[in-house]
């Protein structure tokens, strides 16, 4: 539906009456009480697991920190640590370089 409005005093009425119009012609879709309540209730249930998890992950951990400031952290101790920390642990007996 498309309606160029130039004068809104004398458009007015026919545009509510267009309006009318467009929505007596719309097929009406039946209130289904049933489908409702499920669709609200699960998604209530996926609001409390997000819920959950968000809580979880503000919850403190280690100290003070919560879940997202101890990885912050351990991403800034990453970048100043040298590499013999992880060299220390791996075992290179059990990698090949062999390009396939």
């Amino acid at each position: 539906m498309s309606f160029v409005l130039r004068d809104t005093e004398s458009d007015q009425l026919m545009l509510a009456d267009m309006l009318r119009m467009a929505a007596e012609n719309k097929n009406k879709v039946e209130f289904d009480a049933d489908l409702y309540q499920t669709v609200l209730n699960k998604t209530l249930r996926e609001q409390r697991k997000l819920d959950g998890a968000w809580e979880a992950l503000h919850r403190p951990i280690f100290g003070e920190q919560n879940f997202t400031e101890t990885v912050g952290q351990f991403l800034r101790a990453n970048r100043t640590e040298g590499k013999d920390l992880l060299l220390s642990q791996l075992n290179p007996a059990g990698f090949s370089a062999e390009q396939r």
